[in-house]
């Protein structure tokens, strides 16, 4: 009984911080002084009036048809996705490491990491950029979490850490066209989160990204010259390496 109120509570809790993650996709990031707003609510970015609803899980998007009641601004869908993807996630987390795995150590550098993850895959979407102002203090917090829950590996976090991020940092000087600054502090993000299982989800993240680049040059949904986001293909290899 206290396992099931405890993930309905982080199920809503998850969407709360979905919502604020929407927000945080909708700041434009490229302005270096802009500063970034906390609201655990949503908002339209056109008028910046509350939606209806605005603190119920997903039935703001939903009772609202989508669109602001103000200026008739429409949501796009990925929005409410976002939203059920924290919801989810969450609870899964909880649900693996602590009912099923019986680490319960682990719950909360997951939590973190999946969602600076999932907010740096939709930035990435939208803004095709990985902002300094969000992966820079998550790799200080991530390597601080990593260090006090799990002090004996503190050796390895730092060494892969370094490692994927010159690796990219590699790439990024041989062909600065594919692949840029974002991207290699990603990989260092990636290390501190997988330490030796880096590896496995930059691999992972390679295959998946050329796939799916594949598919849409065949499709025609993209030209080989058009710029397509790592952060998301990268981000999924590293949630499925940290699960495996």
């Amino acid at each position: 009984m206290n396992d099931f109120v405890f993930i309905i509570l982080l199920i809503f809790f998850g969407s709360l911080i979905g919502k604020f993650l929407n927000n945080l996709t909708y700041e434009n990031f490229k302005n270096k002084e802009n500063k970034i707003s906390i609201r655990f609510f949503s908002i339209c970015p056109q008028c910046k009036i509350r939606t209806k609803y605005f603190y119920i899980p997903i039935l703001d998007y939903i009772s609202n048809k989508g669109k602001c009641l103000k200026c008739n601004h429409t949501f796009p869908l990925i929005s409410l996705f976002l939203e059920i993807l924290i919801s989810i996630y969450y609870p899964f987390c909880y649900f693996y490491f602590v009912t099923f795995k019986n680490q319960p150590l682990k719950l909360l550098p997951a939590i973190f990491f999946g969602t600076i993850l999932i907010l740096i895959s939709f930035i990435d979407i939208k803004h095709k950029i990985i902002p300094n102002k969000i992966i820079i203090p998550s790799i200080l917090i991530g390597l601080v979490l990593q260090i006090l829950f799990f002090p004996d590996k503190t050796m390895q976090w730092v060494i892969f850490s370094v490692g994927a991020g010159l690796f990219f940092l590699i790439i990024s000087l041989i062909y600065p066209e594919g692949m840029g600054m974002g991207d290699v502090k990603l990989a260092t993000f990636l290390g501190i989160l997988l330490g030796k299982k880096v590896v496995v989800a930059i691999a992972m993240g390679f295959i998946i990204g050329g796939l799916f680049s594949i598919f849409l040059l065949i499709f025609k949904i993209k030209k080989i010259k058009d710029e397509i986001p790592f952060a998301p293909f990268l981000a999924i290899g590293a949630i499925l390496a940290y699960f495996v």
